[in-house]
């Protein structure tokens, strides 16, 4: 499977490929935020971005959301969780 039948995908469609390695991506412009999200589980992103790289991640076998924090797109390891409680308001 190349990068661009990867990403014509659905995430849904998409399943881990153990042959499949991170240099396969190198020639994508997030290729750092990818390495830098495998090396410490966490990268700010964009909304395009965060499509194909949650693609990425997906097809290596790794699990991942975003979440948005003050105005900016992270992507986070694994299932998002359902919120329960509202969150905390922290501005005084």
């Amino acid at each position: 499977m190349t990068n661009t039948e990867l990403f014509a995908k659905p995430i849904e469609e998409i399943t881990h490929d153990p042959f499949f390695r991170v240099d396969n991506f190198k020639d994508e412009k997030w290729y750092g935020d990818l390495k830098m999200f495998l090396s410490i589980g966490i990268c700010s992103t964009t909304k395009r971005k965060s499509d194909e790289m949650q693609k990425a991640l997906k097809v290596l076998g790794y699990s991942s959301h975003t979440q948005e924090k003050g105005g900016k797109l992270f992507l986070l390891p694994g299932a998002e969780r359902p919120r329960t409680t509202p969150p905390k308001d922290y501005e005084r």
